[in-house]
């Protein structure tokens, strides 16, 4: 069911779903008449994880006109396992297989409950032993599934967070530098450093921020991560600084991008206006957007077998 090696040109109008702990993510993208990407729908369903989801997401196909519609779900952010491993000496068609047996041990899951996959870095990194190694519960995988096909749509994989942003980082980037993309959360962040279509660095990390409307971003300790990350893919990945940091989240605004934040990174800084790179329908509530991120860039994925 993980299908997330292949990326293309997306065809025709496709669907992307992020389950999430607050809510669901819908999103639909699709060429318009001149050829060009754009977003056709996009909606939060929030509720929790008492709700019936079946039943909300359901609703949501029907009353957008999906049903039917190729799918690409995206993993909940905390459901699966990422980490860069020693890449074993295999052909190409044992690695999942070697790569399983490898991490195993570090797994918070029996192995055998567990779907595992396997995506090598860039070339030019110099980290050419090296894999991105994904692992999640497969009970997980088979509920979305499920909920995917309950809601009348029509599964073609089952993505991962870090991947479904790649998607819309090479939508916003068609130049040769790479871009970072921070999804910032109440007490977490993820950056993400992508360039050639594809992920060259994917890094956690805790930040004091409650996530609310009127909280200020930790300026000193994003700026102090945001930086680590930099430094990390500039000297043991080879690679020129990107060229925009990208910041993005629920709450996330421009006028809490202050001077001092800016001024600590030598690289420039912005928050990821969707508007700017995807034409919106109308009546799009843009405070939605941020929620959608993944669901938007797991729907420009191109169609691949389930």
């Amino acid at each position: 069911m993980l299908g997330w090696k292949n990326k293309g040109r997306q065809s025709a109008t496709n669907v992307g779903v992020e389950i999430r702990p607050d809510g669901i993510a819908v999103a639909q993208t699709g060429a318009s008449p001149q050829g060009d990407t754009q977003l056709l729908a996009c909606e939060f369903l929030r509720c929790d994880a008492d709700a019936d989801r079946a039943a909300l997401l359901r609703d949501s196909i029907s009353s957008l006109g999906l049903k039917g519609a190729r799918c690409h779900a995206v993993l909940p952010a905390d459901s699966y396992q990422l980490q860069l491993t020693e890449a074993p000496q295999v052909p190409a068609n044992e690695l999942r297989d070697a790569v399983r047996w490898k991490i195993q041990d570090q797994l918070s899951m029996p192995v055998e409950e567990a779907v595992i996959d396997a995506f090598p870095l860039p070339q030019n990194t110099g980290r050419s032993d090296s894999v991105y190694a994904v692992a999640a519960a497969r009970e997980q995988v088979d509920a979305i599934a499920q909920l995917v096909s309950d809601a009348g749509l029509k599964l073609k994989s089952v993505d991962i967070n870090e991947l479904a942003l790649r998607n819309l980082a090479s939508t916003i980037n068609t130049g040769v530098r790479s871009i970072a993309i921070a999804l910032l959360s109440p007490g977490k962040a993820c950056v993400n450093v992508y360039g050639n279509d594809a992920l060259y660095l994917s890094r956690q990390f805790d930040i004091p921020w409650k996530g609310g409307l009127m909280d200020d971003l930790p300026s000193d300790s994003l700026a102090l991560e945001l930086q680590r990350s930099l430094d990390y893919f500039e000297r043991q990945m080879r690679q020129p600084p990107p060229k925009q940091i990208y910041l993005c989240g629920e709450h996330v605004s421009s006028d809490k991008i202050d001077d001092d934040l800016k001024n600590s990174l030598s690289t420039p800084l912005a928050v990821l206006d969707l508007a700017d790179t995807l034409p919106l329908p109308a009546g799009t509530e843009c405070d939605q957007l941020p929620l959608c991120v993944a669901a938007i860039g797991a729907s420009l994925r191109s169609e691949v077998a389930a």
